[in-house]
């Protein structure tokens, strides 16, 4: 006799509002304990070191909100010298926790081939960095946070997959917080500008909202679209109307920002979620789970984008006025696209990085290191920034070919591996962080906006540990039997 609800379908997981409120609003009070100076980040720092010692998601919690304080407002979070030393010492702590807990498990990041491909990229720009011999202290320094930091983000997306943990509310309330700051921000006056260099209100006239810089507001807020839009389109969770609830304030921030990258991110990523919504079934029958079908989306699609149009013409073009206004940006008289507009701001940068690679085209100049006269005047052990505006003339200027190709290597080994498990929410987040590097480079900057970055990466390879969905044998279609078999049994009837 069947057991009572044996028959029921299981509970599904939910993104329960006042949850997600409730966690964001932790987050953000978190980061505010800042403001209270040097004892308000020891305490921030506290609370975190607390966090990754309970759990494998606790920390994994932990790594994010740091790693979104460290991207944060300084007019909101406050860096103080805790700071310089909390921010490369958590890449440690953390690597060294998910270290623990794979061992634990028995398993280990060397039997990802992404994770070899890695190794052979750091090998190869350490390498590079020697051979050059510019700046090497602050190019090995810079390799070691890069390689640490991004072995314990893939640690961790390797612990928490393993451990079938569910971080999408997590997530969710992160994305929370930076609209929670945003608005934050523009109540407190601090939403202009550029809080850095120990400047808090640094020459700029675009939104730099929650984030320290307009050009981080744009794309991290679009990333974070990214993530909610595959949240909401491929995860179980009930309530998921909470994503899309977030997403309007976050295109606000990307509009406010006048970031063309974070336009160009959320463009790209919206249009990569909906291609990789059509990919096949995999050979072991594992298939992507949708929660709106395909048909759906496209009609979505056409009827947004016909709205867009009839919108445009009903107020005389006032859409496409804008648009174009947003992507000259610094040419606010030009009614047309000018490419000379569009490519003012990283011609300089693609020109100087391109040179640079034709200078020395086998081993570079150093990894993370810069000619920039701002950066051998500033550049210290602790803080070296640069700016390198274009990813591929960026790592070819930094590592020449010798190590551009173990680098490409890396992320075609990733994106194969994402696209065998069918796991679209993390390859969705690969491609468009990816795209974001081809207008702001921070993919290296571990002690920067590349964690964050990278972690958000992460998030979306565990949302798409549960977007897929395993064919009952039953349902399979036959195997082809081989010729040799249907002959044996031809001949044994």
């Amino acid at each position: 006799m069947a057991m009572p609800g044996a028959f029921r379908r299981p509970i599904r997981p939910s993104l329960l509002p006042l949850r997600v409120a409730f966690m964001a609003l932790a987050i953000c009070a978190l980061l505010l304990v800042n403001k209270v100076g040097t004892a308000g980040s020891i305490i921030f720092f506290g609370v975190l070191a607390v966090m990754i010692i309970r759990s494998p998601e606790a920390a994994f919690a932990a790594f994010m909100v740091a790693a979104l304080g460290m991207m944060s407002n300084a007019s909101l979070v406050p860096k103080t010298s805790i700071w310089t030393i909390g921010r490369l010492a958590i890449l440690f702590v953390c690597f060294l926790r998910f270290s623990f807990d794979l061992a634990v498990a028995r398993k280990s990041l060397f039997e990802k081939p992404a994770y070899w491909a890695l190794l052979l990229f750091v090998a190869a720009a350490a390498t590079c960095s020697m051979i050059s011999g510019y700046y090497v202290h602050i190019a090995l320094l810079k390799l070691v946070s890069f390689s640490v930091g991004l072995s314990a983000v893939l640690a961790g997306a390797y612990v928490l997959h393993l451990r079938r943990a569910d971080m999408t509310p997590w997530f969710v309330a992160l994305a929370g917080t930076i609209v929670i700051n945003g608005f934050l921000a523009l109540l407190l006056g601090v939403g202009y500008g550029r809080s850095i260099m120990g400047n808090l209100n640094a020459g700029s006239v675009f939104f730099q909202g929650p984030f320290y810089h307009p050009n981080a507001c744009g794309p991290f807020c679009g990333l974070v679209i990214v993530l909610l839009f595959s949240i909401w389109l491929f995860s179980i969770h009930r309530a998921r109307w909470v994503c899309l609830a977030l997403i309007p304030p976050l295109l606000y921030f990307v509009w406010l920002s006048k970031s063309r990258t974070g336009v160009a991110s959320v463009v790209a990523g919206f249009l990569i979620v909906g291609i990789l919504a059509l990919m096949p079934a995999a050979k072991r029958f594992v298939r992507l789970r949708l929660n709106m079908s395909r048909t759906g989306l496209v009609i979505a699609g056409a009827m947004i984008a016909v709205f867009a149009v009839l919108v445009d013409v009903g107020n005389q073009g006032l859409l496409s006025r804008s648009f174009i206004a947003l992507i000259n940006k610094y040419d606010k008289q030009a009614e047309t696209l000018e490419s000379e507009s569009i490519l003012s701001s990283r011609r300089h940068l693609i020109e100087q990085g391109w040179a640079g690679f034709l200078e020395r085209p086998l081993t570079g100049l150093g990894f993370e290191v810069s000619l920039d006269p701002y950066f051998v005047k500033n550049a210290t052990l602790f803080s070296a920034p640069i700016e390198k505006g274009f990813l591929p003339t960026a790592v070819l200027e930094e590592v020449g070919l010798f190590g551009t190709v173990p680098f490409v290597l890396f992320l075609v080994a990733m994106m194969v591996a994402l696209w065998r498990q069918r796991n679209a929410p993390g390859l969705a987040m690969l491609i468009t962080y990816l795209i974001a590097n081809l207008g702001e480079v921070s993919i290296f900057a571990f002690g920067g906006p590349g964690l964050l970055g990278w972690l958000l990466v992460a998030a979306g390879m565990l949302v798409g540990d549960g977007c897929v969905i395993t064919v009952p044998p039953s349902r399979q279609p036959p195997r082809k039997q081989p010729e040799h078999s249907r002959a044996e049994a031809m001949h044994f009837s």
